[in-house]
């Protein structure tokens, strides 16, 4: 199964030119003729003749789009840098977009999906030898003894052990169709082919790409000239099967190069050739990258996009500075690299109450959260080697005495929010019917007093004392634990605030910012995945797909040469697990294992995943914060620009950015 990526280091969110104003087109204007005089010579007349039109060309409407960097390649197989996605968006546009965490197909027909049949689950007979998927995830070439899934088994509950004969699995079978008569930049036309064409690029060792699903492909052929196939390694079943169509590259300029040199070609990594609204006609290194209207662009005939040439200029991460500059006219956006520091700064509410600017603000996909720890490494000696957190109710309290609304009303300005769930409100999963754990100093107190954490001294500046009946927990010890999480200026505030409002429950927490090197450090030193904490904070991606494997037994960290009794390896992910906390629930575990093992579309899917919710939500495992935002800042008349929480840029809907008159009389 795919794990979900869901560690997103401190350090990559939390630490925390020239353009014109807009000039309406000048109106074609036609002038009377000159008529030469006329005069008489015997016996010839000269007869009038008009002097030649003169027409002014009309000045070109330009977008001036201010970045916080300068993309270090437009390779689409180079680095993942926010810079390079955005240009890359006016570039080509699509195959898909990601919107709302829901996918909306740009040059497809449609998305494919089981109902409709162009998403199939095929039987097929295997044998010794073969490449298949096992019970585990892994690509293995198929032995007696292998632990597979035959045909119409999706859990690990009905798995076999192979026992050499032959035996059906299932395989998935996808159909892709290209909208008709795309046509790239050049006027070549895009077809089929130049999708297989990515694939294959994809699948060369020289590609510097990700091969998770290369790595699970059977084949990925075309069928014709705008229809492409895929299938998946026998037991293969992705859930999402429908974005496995390679995003096409104009075979017809990059196959004269090897996979390795178009690594640093300038037609693959300056001067991309795409299909999409704008086209590149100048990349100037440290200043700017020009673009002009694409004429083939396949929605041309809808008026998109609205300007005959783009600027990306480089401006740096300085948002004072770059904030002028849109004030003056010299940006018309300013991309979220510029915008992030900002996002806390009064001085945008201030102006945007003056309509001197608009900020564009959203929640992303990345969420800060705080981990228990249920299964401490022995060594550890907090309060969480004594078992404290393995009684429900004391993590329900701490959630209770969290004021995370004033963290975001504080530290985010209302921008924010707090989740319930490990999926955000917006997402199509999320399950709407879940407790919230609203701050509530009496609700958490009467809950401590239940379960044994009281207050013998009437003086909440100290921490409550155990006097419960749990064996494991010696009378007398303080509700006094580690606060473990990485420094900046915004955790500085949120830890602070966190843990002022533990205090007022009698709870004491000890704030502890480690390099990020040592929390994240994958060994058994290390914080998170060595299990040696009693609380942590961080930060981790959500994704699209819901990440409940996150808290499954399989993902605790650990040595990963412990067998349990029948022979199985307790930690078989080994020190990079990332189930922190050591959650093991089999309410849950049931739950999630049905959610990651259908499909979307199938029987049970959509229930399976609010019922690992539900439970998430009255176990806690771990407490969702808030949610971290985006923001990019545009001119006040700017229009079309929408940021969305799940989408890979802000520039995903470039062609329809305008600004000025034209925004007005939409």
């Amino acid at each position: 199964m795919r794990i979900a990526t869901v560690v997103l280091f401190y350090l990559m969110v939390m630490t925390l030119v020239g353009c014109t104003p807009d000039t309406p087109l000048v109106p074609t204007q036609t002038l009377s003729p000159i008529l030469t005089p006329a005069y008489t010579q015997a016996p010839t007349q000269i007869l009038a003749t008009a002097a030649p039109e003169f027409t002014p060309a009309p000045t070109p409407r330009t977008l001036n789009i201010c970045l916080g960097s300068q993309p270090e390649t437009l390779y689409p197989y180079g680095s993942d840098m926010l810079a390079k996605q955005s240009v890359l968006e006016a570039v080509f546009d699509g195959p898909f977009d990601r919107l709302a965490f829901s996918v909306v197909p740009v040059i497809l027909e449609k998305l494919p999906n089981l109902a409709d049949g162009d998403a199939q689950i095929q039987q097929l007979l295997v044998q010794e030898g073969d490449l298949i998927i096992n019970d585990n995830g892994k690509r293995n070439i198929l032995s007696v003894g292998d632990v597979i899934r035959p045909s119409g088994c999706q859990s690990h509950d009905c798995a076999i052990s192979y026992s050499g004969d032959q035996v059906e699995m299932d395989q998935m079978v996808v159909t892709f169709t290209l909208l008709e008569n795309l046509k790239w930049s050049d006027g070549a036309p895009l077809t089929a082919s130049d999708s297989v064409y990515s694939f294959r690029l994809d699948a060369d060792t020289h590609t510097p790409s990700d091969k998770y699903l290369i790595n699970r492909t059977a084949s990925y052929e075309t069928v014709n000239e705008r229809t492409t196939r895929w299938i998946g390694l026998p037991g293969f079943l992705d859930q999402t099967y429908f974005l496995n169509f390679w995003t096409p590259y104009p075979q017809h300029i990059w196959a004269q190069y090897t996979a390795g040199e178009l690594v640093d070609a300038e037609v693959s990594s300056r001067i991309p050739v795409g299909w999409g609204p704008y086209k590149i006609e100048e990349w100037k290194s440290g200043e700017y990258i020009r673009l002009s209207r694409n004429p083939n662009y396949f929605r041309s005939m809808q008026g998109l996009p609205k300007f005959d040439q783009l600027f990306f200029y480089f401006v740096g991460d300085t948002p004072e500075r770059s904030l002028s500059m849109l004030l003056t006219g010299e940006c018309d956006i300013l991309d979220q690299d510029v915008s992030y520091s900002l996002k806390n700064s009064g001085t945008i509410t201030d102006l945007q109450a003056r309509d001197e600017i608009a900020a564009h603000f959203s929640s992303g996909s990345f969420m800060e959260i705080i981990d228990f720890s249920l299964l401490p490494a022995p060594a550890w000696q907090g309060l969480a080697s004594t078992g404290a957190f393995l009684d429900t109710r004391l993590r329900q309290a701490v959630a209770l005495c969290l004021d995370r609304q004033r963290v975001v009303n504080e530290v985010f300005l209302g921008h924010s929010f707090v989740p319930d769930s490990y999926l955000p409100p917006m997402h199509p999963l999320h399950n709407s019917h879940l407790p919230g754990y609203e701050f509530d100093v009496n609700a958490g107190s009467a809950l401590l007093d239940e379960i044994g954490w009281v207050d013998d001294d009437n003086n909440l500046t100290t921490p409550r004392i155990y006097q419960g009946e749990d064996a494991h927990i010696p009378p007398g010890t303080a509700l006094s634990f580690s606060y473990t999480t990485t420094a900046s200026d915004v955790r500085d505030i949120v830890t602070a605030i966190l843990a002022e409002s533990l205090a007022q429950c009698g709870i004491q927490a000890v704030v502890q910012q480690l390099d990020p090197a040592l929390l994240f450090d994958e060994s058994p030193n290390g914080v998170l995945f060595g299990r040696n904490f009693d609380i942590a904070e961080f930060t981790f991606d959500t994704g699209n797909i819901p990440p409940c494997d996150r808290w499954l037994t399989e993902n605790i960290p650990g040595d990963p040469t412990l067998t349990d009794i029948d022979g199985s390896f307790e930690h078989p992910l080994g020190w990079s697990g990332m189930n922190f906390p050591g959650f093991n629930n089999s309410e849950f575990e049931l739950a999630c294992r049905n959610a990651l093992s259908l499909l979307p579309g199938q029987t049970g899917y959509t229930e399976a995943n609010l019922e690992a919710q539900e439970i998430f939500a009255r176990e806690l495992p771990s407490i969702p914060l808030f949610m971290i935002i985006k923001l990019a800042v545009t001119r006040p008349d700017m229009c079309g620009f929408i940021m969305d929480p799940s989408a890979d840029s802000e520039m995903w809907n470039i062609e329809n950015f305008d600004y000025g008159l034209a925004c007005s009389n939409n």
